[in-house]
């Protein structure tokens, strides 16, 4: 009897174990080192990134997603808010971003100041491939995005950022 109840707490204690290792494989924690997404993420702010988020669907407008940058010689994952996917057409005029609409800029409560910057330069709008995501740090004017190195293909996304667990102060989910 004591041996029939080993048994069976050491498979139930096992199959609770595999459960909880493979819930655990599908979120990873990152450390940020840089300023590009502040004000909503601060350089040394830890995060949680649900890489199981698009298993079953793609990045939304507006998400904040990590990913590997299309190759432009950096070996390190990215931080960043999808401003527009794959077939949006946009374009970044006079500090604003306009998405579909070019009559009506996207609000964006979370950018600090208006963006320096024009894109696409040499053309009215831009549409963003299929399959593609572009995206833009927070902080536009001092964000490495896609305003750069263009749009990020979808199989680079390693998952969404669901929440900041450190500092204590700044815990928060999205």
């Amino acid at each position: 009897m004591i041996i029939a109840v080993a048994i069976l707490l050491y498979v139930g204690l096992s199959v609770v174990n595999a459960r909880l290792a493979a819930y655990v494989r599908h979120f990873k924690c990152y450390y940020l080192t840089a300023g590009a997404m502040a004000p909503t993420l601060q350089r040394n702010d830890r995060v949680i990134v649900d890489k199981m988020a698009y298993a079953r669907r793609s990045p939304c407008r507006e998400e904040i997603i990590v990913f590997q940058p299309p190759d432009i010689g950096i070996n390190k994952a990215f931080i960043k808010r999808v401003v527009a996917v794959g077939g949006d057409q946009l374009l970044i005029e006079g500090g604003q971003l306009y998405v579909n609409d070019m009559k009506v800029p996207v609000s964006e409560p979370y950018v600090p100041e208006p963006m320096h910057y024009r894109f696409p330069a040499n053309t009215y709008v831009y549409t963003v491939p299929k399959g593609h995501l572009f995206v833009l740090g927070d902080n536009r004017n001092d964000s490495n995005d896609s305003h750069r190195y263009g749009p990020v293909p979808q199989e680079n996304v390693v998952g969404q950022v669901i929440a900041i667990y450190w500092p204590p102060g700044r815990i928060r989910t999205f």
